[in-house]
């Protein structure tokens, strides 16, 4: 009778235990000898639900729009007992890739233990998402756990480049705000973002910066605009899209050198007879200059300007968006110098005469010197090498970038628009 008894008053603490005015937890284990929580190795997440919002969501109209941005990365996490309640306890929140002890926040549930809800802001400094780790506790007892995951909002103002923003590099965010007036410019470089929401109050997002001068390298082609992919669901306001290519280098690249000569020409050698008399201003003696050297090659075909780049834009959801995209594909640069000339033909050869003997001097002795010197062969001189042949003509301009194929995409209403040309929906 005693061991019933004892039996029986155990019972009744174990049914106090879990009829205690409203503290029962739900996959509580009682250790029925030490009277304390079982440890669980793993905890469960079923009972559990969390919904993050943002504190501050933007309106239509922009009337909001400063509170919105003060508040950009603050959510609000709406916590709820799916099933059972946490009458007592409190949920803390942290992120699990720092510090907790600096970055956690906490709340009680309500006196039901049903609900409960807190605030979580991200910083600047935080990656593009943060996963936290929300616990239940009572006292020092873990009662649930879930992970949740924030994505963080960025704002573009003034003109930023999209890399240096944390942009385009395939990792999601909430929202994707553009500023008036600002610009996002991807340098060419491959861009794909998706964004739960996209806002433009008028900005824009390039390829290239439109009023920068860049340094185009010798001997290159333009660099083309790239690719820009943009998934969102919700979007509001207007967008200016540029898809800009950049011109072709400078062409220095030179033709080599033409190495034909002109052949020698029978025609510029001395016309005088081999045997005559002398006469140094003989003019038809002399041989004549060579023709002139053979044009140089044409110079190469300029560099080719780069392509526009594309821009590919799909909404799953709402669309509000206005957009405004106009192609700028790169121009192609001018032809290169000519070839250098080639060198001018060999001069003609002077002609050579003798003076005929003349033996009967008759006793004369200036005669007889004259004679002696007349004997000799007098040689005119050859002509001069003809000249260097003209610089080849400049070669031909590139040709400019091509205009690449672009794409709205708005599932919800079960539109597509593609295009080749400047296009607005609006």
């Amino acid at each position: 009778m005693k061991y019933s008894s004892l039996v029986f008053g155990y019972l009744l603490i174990l049914t106090a235990c879990n009829s205690d005015g409203g503290t029962s937890r739900a996959n509580r284990v009682i250790d029925p000898v030490l009277e304390r929580p079982v440890h669980q190795p793993e905890v469960s997440t079923s009972s559990l639900k969390i919904v993050a919002t943002k504190k501050i969501e933007l309106l239509h109209d922009f009337s909001n729009y400063e509170d919105f941005k003060a508040h950009l990365n603050t959510y609000v996490l709406h916590i709820e007992a799916k099933s059972g309640h946490f009458v007592g306890a409190k949920i803390v929140c942290a992120k699990t890739s720092f510090d907790q002890s600096k970055n956690a926040v906490e709340s009680w549930f309500d006196a039901r233990g049903l609900t409960a809800k807190l605030e979580f802001s991200l910083q600047p400094t935080d990656p593009n998402f943060v996963d936290l780790e929300c616990v239940v506790k009572d006292r020092k007892e873990i009662l649930e756990k879930k992970i949740v995951r924030l994505r963080k909002s960025i704002i573009v103002s003034g003109k930023k480049n999209a890399f240096a923003l944390g942009l385009g590099n395939g990792e999601e965010i909430e929202t994707l705000a553009f500023e008036e007036n600002s610009t996002l410019i991807t340098d060419g470089a491959p861009f794909f973002q998706k964004a739960s929401t996209l806002i433009s109050r008028g900005g824009k997002l390039v390829t290239f910066d439109s009023e920068k001068k860049y340094t185009l390298l010798d001997n290159q082609d333009g660099l083309s605009g790239g690719n820009i992919f943009l998934e969102t669901k919700k979007t509001m306001g207007i967008l200016f899209v540029k898809l800009i290519g950049l011109d072709g280098g400078k062409q220095m690249k030179v033709p080599e050198r033409i190495t034909t000569i002109p052949a020698a020409d029978p025609r510029l050698n001395g016309s005088c007879s081999k045997v005559g008399s002398y006469s140094g201003n003989e003019k038809k003696c002399f041989g004549k200059n060579g023709h002139q050297g053979y044009e140089g090659k044409k110079g190469l075909t300029g560099l080719s300007g780069g392509n526009s780049g594309s821009f590919k834009f799909k909404s799953t959801a709402e669309n509000k968006l206005k957009f405004i995209v106009d192609y700028f594909p790169g121009k192609g640069s001018s032809g290169g110098m000519g070839g250098e000339g080639g060198q001018g033909g060999p001069g003609g050869i002077g002609s050579t005469v003798s003076e005929p003997h003349d033996s009967d001097h008759r006793g004369c002795i200036r005669c007889f010197k004259l004679r002696s010197f007349y004997a000799n062969s007098y040689k005119y001189p050859n002509g001069s090498q003809g000249p260097k042949g003209v610089s080849g003509i400049p070669g031909d301009s590139g040709t400019s970038g091509e205009i690449e194929d672009s794409s709205i995409e708005m599932l919800w209403e079960e539109l597509l628009f593609e295009f080749n040309y400047n296009w607005k929906n609006f």
